[in-house]
């Protein structure tokens, strides 16, 4: 469910539950979950070799994985970073993932083998690995997806 608060409206707050005055849609910001895409932890990995080892590190712990493969001069990486992951459910989920972002903004030799190796043409581009260390082909994303999108592939994948 996505509410979007405009302003603090006495008849909306009081329609929903609300009981101040002063503010009456605060009971539904504070149902908002604590992870926000800001507060997001990033593992950073330039090669190949960094890759793999944070794939191994996550299937040691059990975790699932996330490939964000990520440039500042990619707009569609801004409308995920802000529509996707600054999206409450998809930021809940994500909380309990390793989250790697290659970024590919000097698009430099290291950039370019890492996207060969991986199979990737560019930035924005989502790979999920499982914690068996295997990516899951069928869910990968190249360009945008909304949050309903990619919740149903981490349905299917058995992310809860």
């Amino acid at each position: 469910m996505h509410v979007l608060l405009v302003e603090d409206d006495p008849l909306v707050g009081a329609a929903s539950g609300g009981e101040s005055v002063l503010q009456p849609l605060a009971h539904l910001r504070e149902a908002a979950p604590a992870v926000a895409a800001g507060e997001l932890e990033y593992v950073e990995a330039e090669s190949v070799g960094d890759v793999n080892a944070r794939v191994q590190q996550a299937a040691a712990e059990g975790k699932w994985t996330l490939f964000d493969f990520y440039a500042d001069w990619c707009v569609s990486c801004h409308v995920i970073e802000r529509n996707l992951f600054g999206d409450p459910a998809v930021a809940s989920h994500l909380a309990r993932m390793q989250l790697v972002r290659p970024d590919g903004t000097g698009n430099d030799a290291t950039d370019r083998a890492l996207l060969e190796h991986w199979g990737v043409m560019g930035p924005p581009t989502l790979i999920l690995v499982g914690p068996d260390g295997t990516e899951r082909r069928d869910l990968r994303v190249a360009g945008e997806i909304d949050a309903d999108g990619f919740l149903k592939r981490l349905d299917a994948a058995g992310i809860s």
